[in-house]
């Protein structure tokens, strides 16, 4: 049996997926399996992939979607742990050999290792260091990319990535693999290198209504499990910060912008949370009343300014 499977989804990634094959084989670590599904692209990266043949498990798709993607490479991955990379990031030479020695040592389900943030010129932008405990607002928590994960997990098909949400499916899978095991670990010393680009306008501010999604699933992922009591407050915090704070930023800078699509996207912004009003206590009430009142402002200061 391989080690580690690391599965790369690809869409459209030819300016960037050479660079995050080579960081995989350059790992101090053998006896791995490098899994690309190619989501239906249409550039350069199936012909660069190909040149990877004989190095790398190849599966090309009709594009639908990271999550189904993602999936696709659990199905098809033949090791004892699973290691998700994106096809604009890389890895630290030595973290993969560092996060399994610990994962077997320790007989962990999961292995967590610290982010470290890179714009277009490779310069640091910050780090995030990991933690074990299940924190939805952390910034460590929902990506996969950071974690390894024992093959053995996904015998239940329930903690696949869940498919059509677009936005927030990471999360998700994370607080349904997290619920699920305790035997957690951290690797302190090696980053996984994750590519912010500084030029995304709000990286698709359309699917951001996919939290909605993400919440319903949550919830009924919880019930299903009989662990509803002990996430209620872990599911409140995801909504408060999550279900209102990200999309009144959204609408913020939308309407800064001038943007046409601000009013149809507010109110289905509104739908959505008042249809969560039995999450709510004084607390997120307050916050989503402060929320709006900023949002008011803006209203006024653009009015003023225009008189």
């Amino acid at each position: 049996m391989k080690k580690i499977s690391i599965i790369i989804p690809a869409y459209n990634c030819e300016r960037t997926i050479e660079k995050t094959i080579n960081s995989v084989l350059n790992q101090s670590i053998k006896n791995i399996e490098i899994i690309i599904i190619d989501d239906g692209s249409t550039d350069q990266t199936s012909r660069i992939c190909k040149n990877y043949q004989n190095q790398i498990n190849y599966i090309k798709t009709i594009n639908q979607g990271c999550s189904q993607a993602r999936n696709l490479g659990i199905i098809n991955s033949t090791s004892e742990y699973l290691y998700f990379l994106d096809s604009d990031d890389w890895l630290d030479s030595n973290l993969l050999e560092n996060m399994y020695n610990k994962a077997t040592k320790k007989k962990l389900d999961i292995v967590i290792c610290g982010i470290r943030k890179i714009n277009e010129n490779f310069k640091e932008l910050s780090k995030i260091h990991p933690q074990i405990n299940l924190n939805t607002n952390a910034d460590y928590f929902s990506s996969p990319c950071n974690k390894l994960y024992k093959k053995s997990l996904f015998k239940n098909k329930d903690l696949f990535f869940t498919k059509d949400i677009f936005c927030g499916e990471d999360l998700l899978f994370n607080f349904k693999l997290f619920t699920q095991t305790s035997s957690i670990g951290i690797e302190k010393k090696y980053f996984y290198n994750y590519y912010m680009n500084l030029n995304s306008t709000s990286n698709n501010y359309k699917n951001r209504i996919d939290i909605y999604k993400v919440l319903k699933e949550m919830i009924n992922f919880s019930k299903k499990y009989h662990i509803y009591d002990t996430m209620f407050y872990e599911i409140q915090n995801c909504y408060k910060y999550h279900g209102i704070a990200y999309p009144y930023d959204v609408l913020q800078k939308l309407k800064l912008n001038n943007n046409k699509d601000f009013k149809n996207l507010r109110k289905e912004i509104e739908l959505h949370i008042k249809s969560f009003k039995f999450l709510e206590n004084f607390s997120i009430k307050f916050y989503h009343f402060y929320r709006k009142f900023r949002l008011k402002m803006i209203f006024l200061k653009k009015y003023i300014k225009g008189r």
